[in-house]
């Protein structure tokens, strides 16, 4: 299946399978455990990084769906996390300026509705 800018992702919206590379339209389907299987492992990858901070569970729980979506790299460029470090304030805009997407057929950067509505539910939980 592809994602709204044309990435292939399998399962419950991973890039990479199970055997950790990027997975193309040709990859095998996987069974419903499979999925569990590859969110588990992202999860707890993500997890790993977001533990390196002192964060509460509302915390935790939106930078888990940020990172997610985004990936831990992205995470770990990101304003949130420098501020994280240095304990300046977290804004939403720190989470909405992740609202585009590059598009794989014109290259360009869209802003998507889904992700909009996506990051401003992740900053409502990481400020709750």
């Amino acid at each position: 299946m592809l994602d709204p800018v044309g990435y292939p992702t399998i399962g419950w919206g991973s890039r990479y399978g199970l055997d950790g590379k990027e997975i193309t339209l040709k990859s095998k389907p996987l069974t419903l455990g499979e999925c569990d299987m590859l969110l588990k492992r992202d999860v707890g990858y993500i997890a790993t990084e977001l533990n390196k901070y002192d964060l509460n569970q509302n915390q935790f729980d939106a930078l888990t769906s940020f990172c997610y979506n985004l990936g831990v790299g992205a995470f770990q460029k990101s304003q949130i996390a420098k501020n994280l470090k240095s304990g300046a304030a977290i804004t939403e805009e720190m989470f909405t300026v992740y609202s585009r997407a590059r598009d794989q057929k014109t290259k360009q950067l869209v802003t998507l509705k889904g992700l909009v509505i996506r990051r401003k539910k992740e900053y409502k939980l990481f400020k709750a």
